[in-house]
């Protein structure tokens, strides 16, 4: 399976949820139609689609709110996930806007949203996160269903932006970092062991990236500033690769001295072990002749 095959099309609606059957033509970017209202969508504010950045607007309350089934637990009402929880105390900084070509009406939003707790965990990111400066190679492909990349600030245990959440699509991220290792206990060699991990992580991370900008060309060879890029991490990896092996050369140095400390240590001990046996033999040899010599005496 490739890496996009998940979710190949922005416009894919998952199969348990109903067709936009009342969905038209997609309005042109920075339209937000006046959707006529339905039961079933009476509370949902309209939609906008198009590709640039507004200002927070009713759809960005509506999902500041956080008032689906999916957010909160049973009759408790707290929140279901550590990041909804981040989030629900951040400001909104932007509306929700959906690309052009992702046809959905308030009704088949407000359903997708409310399907699985990546979903509105995404929406609510793409709400109150940070515009990322270097956009992630899915979101300069047009995958997923909001228009900008946004990231999350502050927690290490997230970081795809809110467009490759979507579905839990974390990984083809080029922003996605795995979760820190927090099992490691402290111990000699500490350092040179963080890292060698941070190195294994940047190096996954880069291979990723290779992998993301393999399949976003489709295998086009023609394709010269993504060749070009392939070049740039490829290069980047070859120089962790050099710096891994000089920490390794490092760890085998550290490795050597030691075991010549030891075989000291041990020359040593045999050197004090001879030093008293030829100590008491000498103590020995004088009181012999101590009693030697008094015997004569007499």
């Amino acid at each position: 399976m490739g890496l996009f095959d998940e979710d190949p099309d922005p416009n894919a609606v998952d199969p348990t949820l109903p067709t936009a059957t009342s969905a038209a033509k997609s309005p042109a970017p920075g339209q937000s139609p006046e959707i006529r209202r339905n039961a079933s969508d009476i509370e949902i504010p309209a939609i906008t689609w198009g590709t640039a950045e507004k200002p927070p607007g009713a759809l960005a309350a509506h999902i500041k709110r956080l008032d689906y089934s999916v957010a909160h637990s049973g009759d408790s009402g707290r929140l279901t996930s550590e990041a909804l929880a981040f989030m629900s105390l951040m400001p909104a900084q932007r509306d929700l806007v959906l690309r052009p070509n992702v046809s959905w009406m308030r009704v088949i939003l407000e359903r997708t949203l409310n399907s699985r707790i990546e979903n509105i965990e995404s929406a609510l990111l793409q709400v109150v996160g940070l515009r990322a400066e270097h956009p992630c190679v899915p979101c300069q492909r047009g995958y997923g269903p909001w228009s900008l990349c946004v990231v999350l600030e502050g927690k290490p245990d997230f970081t795809a932006c809110a467009t490759c959440h979507f579905r839990g699509n974390d990984s083809r991220c080029t922003h996605y970092q795995p979760p820190p290792d927090r099992t490691e206990s402290p111990r000699q060699g500490h350092t040179a062991s963080h890292r060698t991990t941070e190195i294994n992580i940047s190096r996954n991370r880069t291979r990723r990236e290779i992998e993301v900008l393999r399949q976003a060309t489709g295998g086009n060879t023609a394709a010269d500033e993504t060749r070009q890029r392939i070049a740039v991490v490829a290069e980047g990896l070859k120089l962790q690769c050099q710096q891994l092996s000089h920490i390794r050369a490092h760890i085998e140095l550290l490795q050597q001295h030691n075991r010549e400390l030891q075989s000291l240590c041990r020359n040593v001990q045999r050197l004090q072990r001879e030093e008293a046996v030829a100590a008491a033999a000498a103590i020995f040899t004088d009181a012999r002749g101590r009693h030697s010599r008094g015997h004569r005496r007499r």
